[in-house]
């Protein structure tokens, strides 16, 4: 039986992520080695990456919380061609840092910097757990998967396989259950966030050695758009001693279309923005840049409500624009205009002296638009 849960997701909760240009980033909680933190770099190179070897000095600074001296600095050396994930250790102390990493180009001297907050949750001293670990493909082991660090997930995505690992100082016999919840809308205006669950692997395993891995396939195909978190309760006899969390985005297909092509959309953006924030829109230049001033557009048209308004205008224009290309015309056209701001009209075709007219009725705003056919396409006349 589905069963509401009221679930409050602590920032610390969810890895440390954050793209930035053709880099991405996260920490995870893994006990390797000498090690109990591991930062995960991916490289992908950019449209205009020359495919040539690049050296790169990677600088990360530890702070603790709310502290400024720095306690713990590492710089490691690496080189940069095609798309690669650099794996880089540490030990800390467990806690919550604050991290800034730097990463240099030596051939162009351009610098990214990360700065993300971690929570080191791991003590070798006592049964812990990794952060969760998502991927595409299958794998046994922390030190041989191939970990998504955007989780926002791609429309089309079928499966995902998950990966935990439980350190445990002595041998027991454990408990565990991972169960998938999906984001669902508030009935009230608590701060709090209401998930529900809706899938459940449960598992009985012995840590016969000081790592015991833990893993499945979570099947997602059929998922609607949106937020989810997977969390993997571990139980010694009934006691939840440890609840490892990470949480995914299933992008649809017409978000995804949206930022395939930021310049495409930014045109599109021409009937319902000003002319002027429409005209400063269009001179951003960039691809990172566009998609930031694209998303701040829209929350300052409709705040919180950005999203859903940005995906159903971007819906009515690929309709129009899909039903107008087999008449040779497209979402720039009188009737697309007319279509994204009252939507299915009643259709009259007819003819006078030779020429061919449509005329566009919406009864429930007793409109009417007069189209008229010039050159292959039809001009609002009336």
């Amino acid at each position: 039986m589905l069963m509401l849960r009221t679930i409050l997701i602590c920032l610390f909760c969810i890895p440390a992520s954050l793209h930035a240009l053709e880099w991405q980033a996260t920490f995870k909680n893994v006990l390797r080695g000498p090690h109990n933190t591991f930062l995960y770099l991916r490289y992908q190179p950019g449209e205009s990456s020359s495919g040539i070897t690049r050296p790169q000095i990677v600088e990360i600074n530890f702070r603790r919380k709310g502290s400024l001296p720095v306690i713990l600095s590492k710089e490691q050396h690496i080189e940069i061609k095609g798309e690669h994930t650099f794996r880089i250790g540490f030990f800390l102390e467990p806690g919550t840092y604050e991290v800034d990493v730097d990463i240099a180009d030596l051939l162009s001297g351009r610098h990214t910097p990360i700065s993300v907050e971690y929570r080191c949750m791991i003590d070798p001293s006592n049964l812990s757990a990794s952060d969760i670990f998502l991927s595409y493909e299958p794998a046994t082991d922390t030190r041989d998967i191939s970990p998504i660090l955007d989780l926002n997930l791609k429309a089309g995505v079928q499966k995902l396989h998950f990966l935990t690992e439980i350190y445990a100082p002595y041998t027991r016999t454990l408990s565990l259950r991972a169960i998938l919840y999906q984001e669902v809308d508030s009935l009230s205006s608590a701060s709090t966030t209401i998930w529900l669950d809706i899938r459940k692997i449960t598992r009985t395993l012995r840590t016969d050695g000081p790592v015991t891995t833990f893993g499945d396939i979570i099947n997602i195909s059929g998922l609607k758009e949106g937020h989810y978190l997977l969390q993997i309760h571990v139980y010694d006899r009934d006691s939840l001693i440890l609840k490892p969390s990470t949480y995914f985005v299933l992008e649809g297909e017409t978000r995804q279309r949206i930022f395939s092509d930021i310049a495409q959309s930014i045109s599109m953006m021409r009937y319902i923005l000003p002319p002027e924030a429409y005209a400063r829109l269009l001179e951003v230049q960039g691809t990172e840049q566009q998609e930031s001033a694209f998303r701040q557009a829209w929350v300052q048209l409709y705040g919180e409500e950005a999203d859903e308004q940005m995906k159903n205008y971007f819906k009515r224009l690929y309709l129009i624009n899909s039903r107008l290309a087999q008449e040779g015309e497209d979402w720039q056209s009188d009737r697309a205009r007319v279509f994204l701001q009252y939507g299915d009209p009643l259709v009259k075709d007819f003819e006078i002296n030779g020429k061919h007219y449509q005329r566009w009725t919406y009864v429930k705003w007793d409109l009417s638009f007069l189209f008229e056919k010039r050159n292959q396409a039809y001009i609002l006349v009336e």
